[in-house]
């Protein structure tokens, strides 16, 4: 039977804070900058589909330098804002027109 080693973070409380700021503060950005909402339930339909996705949206790269790349919880795939052709907040609110 073989066991996972353990993983050992190097680093500090006040780093890891600094660290959580810096996701806050980028997430922030993208949804003002591009009015996606991340973290709420959305029904999406992207390019090269057939059919709308709905789950809750994340982001599934939190690196500032990189190019902001979403996920739906539960799609086993990621995206980019440019891919979405249609996005609905099912809270009522259109985030994206069609």
């Amino acid at each position: 039977m073989s066991s996972q080693p353990d993983l050992r973070f190097f680093g500090s409380e006040s780093g890891y804070r600094h660290w959580q700021a810096e996701q806050a503060a980028y997430r922030a950005e993208l949804i003002r900058k591009f009015g996606v909402p991340i973290g709420a339930k959305v029904q999406i339909t992207l390019r090269d589909f057939d059919r709308p996705f709905t789950g809750l949206l994340e982001l599934a790269v939190t690196n500032p330098q990189s190019n902001p790349r979403l996920r739906l919880r539960g799609f086993q795939f990621d995206f980019t804002i440019d891919e979405i052709t249609a996005l609905h907040r099912l809270d009522g609110e259109d985030a994206i027109p069609d």
